[in-house]
C-alpha cells in the first residue's frame, strides 16, 4: 500500500458517512507561538516552585471546591471523573447545511483533518463533495471530556473542522443590552451615511492574512536578545490619537485622503508599464 506524507501527531477521530467509516486525524491548525516568561528567584535567576498559602500564610496541598451558594462544596475527585463523557473517537454527523448558517461567533477552535492510514479514498470522496457542495456537516463528538458540536467543511485544499461553543455559554445578556442601545438611538443621518459608505468601499476588497505578523513577540524577542548581549533598545513613543472632532467633517477628510491614496498607487502604476512599441 502507498504511502503518503502526514503530519507527526494528532489525536484519532471516525466520520460517520452514511455505511462508509472514514478514519481520520485531527490536530490545531492555529498554534500559540508567542514567547512566555517563567518565574523565576530574583536573587539567583533560578526556577521556583509554586505553593499554594491558606488565609493564615500556611502552605497547604489545595483540594477542588465547587462555588454554591455562599460557600463550597467538595467533590471526591474520582466521582468528578465518573461524570465525564466517554471518549468514543466518533463524529456522529447531524446535518449538512450552508456554511454561513452557522455563526463565527461561535467557533471556539479549529483543527486539520487528515485520513488515518488506509482511509484516504474515503477521505478524498468526502473533500470532493464538500468542495462541490459549498456546505458543511454538523456533528457531535466528545472532545476533552464533554461533548461538542464540531462544524467539518472543505477549505484551503484540505477538511477543516471548526469545534464550536455552546449556546449557554455565549453572553446573550450583553448582547441583548447593546442591541438595544442601538435600537434606541436615531438613525444615522443619510448625507453622513453616503460619506460613510464611500469610505468603506474606497477599501481594498481582498486581504491577505500572511501580512500580518505577531508584532509585539518580535519586538519581545529582540529586546531579550539585546538584554542578554547587554544592548539596551530606545524605542519611540507611540504617537496620540488626535481627538474626536466633527464627525461628519472627519469622514469627508477620510474619504478624501483615501481616493488621493489610490489615485497615487495607480499613477505609479501605470508609469512603471513599459510602453508599447509603434510598428
Amino acid at each position: 500500500m502507498a504511502s503518503y506524507p502526514t503530519p507527526a501527531r494528532g489525536y484519532k477521530l471516525n466520520i460517520g458517512f452514511g455505511l462508509v467509516n472514514v478514519g481520520v486525524k485531527y490536530a490545531p491548525i492555529v498554534r500559540e507561538q508567542r514567547t512566555k516568561g517563567k518565574f523565576l528567584d530574583p536573587a539567583t535567576r533560578g526556577p521556583v516552585v509554586q505553593q499554594y498559602v491558606n488565609e493564615a500564610g500556611d502552605v497547604v496541598k489545595p483540594i477542588s471546591g465547587y462555588p454554591y451558594g455562599d460557600g463550597f462544596v467538595v467533590l471526591d475527585p474520582e466521582e468528578v471523573k465518573s461524570l465525564e463523557s466517554e471518549r468514543d473517537a466518533r463524529l456522529e454527523l447531524k446535518a449538512f447545511v450552508e456554511v454561513d448558517t452557522i455563526d463565527p461567533l461561535y467557533i471556539e477552535k479549529t483543527h486539520l483533518i487528515w485520513p488515518d492510514k488506509g482511509s484516504e479514498a474515503s477521505y478524498d470522496l468526502l473533500c470532493e463533495v464538500l468542495a462541490d457542495t459549498g456546505r458543511a456537516l454538523v456533528g457531535t463528538a466528545v472532545l476533552n471530556k464533554s461533548t461538542k458540536t464540531i462544524m467539518l467543511r472543505y477549505g484551503q485544499g484540505c477538511l477543516l473542522a471548526h469545534v464550536c461553543s455552546y449556546d449557554a455559554n455565549v453572553a446573550w445578556s450583553d448582547h441583548k443590552l447593546v442591541v438595544m442601545g442601538r435600537a434606541e438611538r436615531p438613525e444615522p443621518d443619510p448625507a453622513m451615511l453616503d460619506v460613510a459608505r464611500q469610505l468603506v468601499t474606497s477599501l481594498p476588497d481582498e486581504f491577505d492574512l500572511s501580512s500580518i505578523e505577531d508584532e509585539y513577540d518580535a519586538r519581545l524577542r529582540e529586546t531579550i536578545t539585546a538584554h542578554a548581549e547587554g544592548v539596551i533598545i530606545s524605542r519611540p513613543e507611540e504617537p496620540e490619537m488626535a481627538p474626536a472632532g466633527d464627525l461628519m467633517e472627519a469622514l469627508k477628510a477620510s474619504v478624501a485622503a483615501a481616493r488621493a491614496s489610490t489615485n497615487g498607487k495607480e499613477k505609479k502604476a501605470t508609469a512603471k508599464r513599459p510602453r508599447s512599441k509603434v510598428a
